[in-house]
Order: C-alpha cells, then sequence, then structure tokens
C-alpha cells in the first residue's frame, strides 16, 4: 500500500467513526498538518520526514513501520523463536501474550509480577527455576 492509499485508508476510517463527511483540510487539521502538506502527500506524491512520520503514527495509535508500509524487522527473540517448533512457537507467543496483559501496570520487580509469571507458566506446561544466589556478584533469582 503506497503512502497515499493509506492516507485514503485513514481518511475514510476516520469519516466513518466521525459517522460524516470529513473534508481533506479537517482531516489534516486532526492529523495535526498543514493541509498543504497533507495535499502534497495525497497529489504530489510527498512523503514525510521522520518527525511527521513518528507523530502521524502516535495520532493513529500505530507503528512507523505501519505508517510507511513496510515490514517491521523481527525482533533478535522472534527470530530466535522461529527456528522452534511450530507447537512451541505458538505456546510461547500465547505465553507471552498473556503475560504481558497481566503484567500491565504492575511493577516487574516485584512479587506480584513474579507470582503473575510463576502461575502463567505453570498454565502453559513450563517450568520456573530460581536461579540458586551463589558467591558470584551479581547473580539474582529468575
Amino acid at each position: 500500500m503506497t503512502f497515499k492509499e493509506f492516507l485514503n485508508k485513514k481518511h475514510l476510517e476516520y469519516q466513518i467513526s466521525q459517522e460524516r463527511t470529513i473534508s481533506a483540510k479537517e482531516f489534516a487539521q486532526w492529523l495535526g498538518v498543514s493541509p498543504t502538506s497533507y495535499s502534497n502527500w495525497i497529489n504530489s506524491g510527498y512523503k514525510p520526514d521522520l518527525y511527521r512520520v513518528q507523530a502521524l503514527a502516535k495520532k493513529l495509535g500505530m507503528e512507523i513501520y505501519d505508517v510507511l508500509g513496510i515490514p517491521k524487522p523481527p525482533t533478535t527473540i522472534d527470530v530466535e523463536i522461529s527456528q522452534l517448533p511450530v507447537d512451541l512457537q505458538i505456546q510461547l507467543r500465547n505465553f507471552v501474550s498473556e503475560v504481558s496483559a497481566s503484567l500491565a501496570g504492575v511493577n516487574p520487580e516485584s512479587d506480584e509480577a513474579e507470582a503473575i509469571v510463576k502461575s502463567a507458566m505453570e498454565r502453559f506446561g513450563f517450568t520456573f527455576k530460581a536461579k540458586e544466589s551463589s558467591s558470584n556478584p551479581g547473580t539474582e533469582k529468575l
């Protein structure tokens, strides 16, 4: 999808959400850009600078990659997980998704966070092993 197509799609979605016709000028103002910039993006094929792309992504609740229509590069963990058997990939992704949702607003260093992770690990069939403190400084319970 081109940037122009992306903007047209978002404009249409915004009109639907507002249940009325929204002019290009009004949509540009809602996006926080000048009508001239918006017109240049739609009619002349110009693309915004990185600062503006970041602002658009934030306004639209998206990632920069989505705004630009480019694939998001995989994180190291995604690459490593992709090398596991498919059932384990699914199980790990579901585990991470559940734990992430459960930890929203919880201090990650708290006992509550540890209990949430341990409980999810049990439900998903994973084993939690605490690392024993040794004479090595910096070793902590995982």
